[in-house]
């Protein structure tokens, strides 16, 4: 089941999903660039215990509130042509993708430091936290 928001997404995020949208962009023949950043739950070693998933919780309405903010400034800052954002919400296993970025513009530089830029900041301004699951 998914959520009703745009960049929140109830558990993984589908690697067909992600597919599809870079279907999505071959008529986009003015963009030379798409960078993409995936986020796996990694299945670290925690005071001796192995992590099986984490659990992702947020203020969603908020959470929707500031990508959509970001997302803006990010596109406009580097004059990108598109930039996707989807955040896993709920029980997320090790391997699975809990977060994806995707930018696209004129020119591979620009792009790049978009999508680096919007990671940091979604992770260092959006109310979503995790909790480790043993």
């Amino acid at each position: 089941m998914k959520l009703k928001y745009k960049y929140l997404s109830e558990g993984k995020i589908d690697p067909e999903k992600i597919y599809s949208g870079l279907k999505s962009n071959e008529s986009n023949t003015d963009s030379g660039a798409q960078f993409i950043f995936i986020g796996r739950v990694r299945s670290d070693i925690v005071n001796e215990r192995k992590v099986k998933a984490l659990l992702y919780s947020a203020y969603n309405d908020m959470a929707e509130k500031i990508i959509g903010e970001i997302r803006e400034e990010i596109i406009n800052e580097f004059e990108l042509t598109g930039l996707d954002v989807i955040h896993g919400i709920g029980n997320i296993k090790a391997g699975e993708i809990s977060f994806y970025v995707s930018g696209i513009s004129a020119h591979r530089s620009r792009t790049s430091e978009a999508v680096d830029k919007t990671v940091k900041r979604i992770k260092k301004e959006v109310p979503i936290w995790k909790k480790d699951v043993f």
